[in-house]
């Protein structure tokens, strides 16, 4: 009896002791814990000032592998970052939306339309029991943080991308037929889906929906999020329909679902193009409150190279 109440007592103790070393790991103190730990990624932006952001991109995988905010800034001068979670749920971009404009005002903010059309049924028990764990642990989300301990100013280079060198063309064939069918979104997707527009619409930041280019697109889809993106007045951009020069033997890491960094920056460009000539957002390259930016992209040349 004596030895379990031991191996109990080290066993909470060492709990607390986790509790106690998390606290140095995450990345904005302050606020972070009403959101939970449970992927990272998308809290990421907390450690950036307020109201710095000029544009986000919300939505899954597709998003932070083929979206640079470092190659737009070098570009184009405007600040963004990618808020994306690995199979991200509809559900999961709603609290995306909320983290964002807990702290920040973008001009633009553009929602990933792949998600729409995830089955979120089969991952929402997994998801948000491992979320009710880890956000009890956070040291096992946050463990790569150490570099920020004792470093105030600490740059992150990505900023929320995910860059990728792999090369891994797609394994049948992409061509698309056009139809006139509609894939229609499930209720519970198209209702996240609405009210993360009106909640961005009602902090006054515009709203796109995007997709990026992927061999899991169709015209079905592209059909579905027309109707959607004009039900909701907002605009539309597909990727997959537009020519943005996307070599599919060669752009692509994991036979074309996701771009690797090759295709990220056909994509960025693609979208700082259409975002510049909005006129919406400022060219911050040489005002000096933004001279981490410029820090950041050097770091991010740095790890590119390396």
């Amino acid at each position: 009896m004596k030895n379990y109440l031991k191996i109990l007592i080290f066993l909470i103790g060492l709990a607390i002791l986790f509790e106690i070393a998390a606290y140095f790991f995450i990345p904005n103190k302050s606020n972070l814990r009403e959101f939970g730990y449970f992927n990272k990624t998308k809290y990421e932006i907390l450690s950036e000032p307020n109201n710095t952001i000029d544009v986000a991109f919300l939505g899954d995988s597709l998003v932070y592998n083929g979206i640079s905010p470092m190659y737009l800034w070098k570009n184009y001068g405007f600040t963004s970052y990618d808020c994306a979670g690995p199979a991200a749920t509809p559900e999961e971009v709603y609290k995306y939306a909320k983290v964002l404009v807990q702290s920040q005002k973008p001009k633009l903010v553009f929602l990933e339309a792949d998600v729409m059309y995830r089955n979120s049924k089969s991952l929402h028990v997994y998801r948000y029991k491992a979320a009710d764990i880890k956000k009890y642990f956070p040291l096992f989300t946050f463990h790569n943080n150490w570099k920020q301990i004792s470093d105030d100013e600490w740059i992150n280079p990505y900023k929320g991308f995910k860059y990728s060198n792999k090369v891994s063309g797609p394994n049948k064939d992409i061509h698309r037929k056009k139809t006139k069918k509609v894939q229609e979104i499930e209720s519970s997707n198209r209702e996240y889906y609405e009210k993360t527009i009106k909640l961005l619409k009602e902090n006054g930041i515009e709203v796109i929906i995007m997709e990026n280019p992927t061999v899991n697109w169709n015209y079905r889809r592209h059909n579905g999020t027309e109707k959607f993106a004009k039900d909701n007045d907002v605009e539309v951009i597909d990727m997959n329909v537009e020519n943005l020069g996307i070599d599919w033997e060669k752009d692509t890491k994991d036979t074309g679902i996701h771009m690797n960094y090759l295709g990220a920056r056909k994509v960025s460009k693609f979208l700082g193009d259409y975002i510049v000539n909005k006129n919406i957002v400022p060219d911050h390259r040489n005002d000096k409150s933004y001279d981490n930016w410029n820090k950041a992209y050097e770091l991010y040349q740095e790890k590119l190279f390396n």
